[in-house]
This record gives C-alpha cells, structure tokens and sequence, in this order.
C-alpha cells in the first residue's frame, strides 16, 4: 500500500515521504495513529500545497526577523 507520511516514523521514512508498506502495517499501525494517509492524487496535491505555504511563512518570517535584527543594531543600551 501506497501512504504518504504525515510525521516522521523511524525505519519508514520522513515526513511528506512517500512510502510502500504492507497492508496491514498500514492499516493497523500507520493510520490509526495518524502518522499516514493513503497516497491519492488528492492528498498528495494537499500536501505539496501546504509545504508551499510553510516555507513561504517561513520566508515571510525570516525577512520580518532581519528587519527588526537591523532595527536593533542601531540601538544603544546604557547601563
């Protein structure tokens, strides 16, 4: 069975992988505790999706942390 991992699973794989696994291994560990989902077309869109968004967070944060990092620099602290 075809899953894409939600969390990262030791001797499986990462996180947003896509992995190959047997039936029941899927059906009685993987996805009852919410660590897979099955790997359709749909899902694996989804979570392309929301990588693309993490990491444009993740640069809009970044950007925002230089801007105040810059602002602190000039800054002077007397005791």
């Amino acid at each position: 069975m075809e899953l894409l991992l939600l969390k990262n699973v030791a001797d499986v794989g990462k996180k947003g992988d896509v992995v190959r696994v047997r039936d029941g291994f899927a059906r009685n560990f993987l996805m009852p505790q919410d660590l897979a989902i099955p790997a359709t077309r749909a899902n694996k869109q989804f979570f392309a999706e929301k990588r693309a968004r993490s990491a444009a967070r993740k640069v809009k944060e970044k950007e925002a942390a230089e801007k105040r990092a810059k602002e602190m620099k000039d800054l002077t602290i007397t005791p």
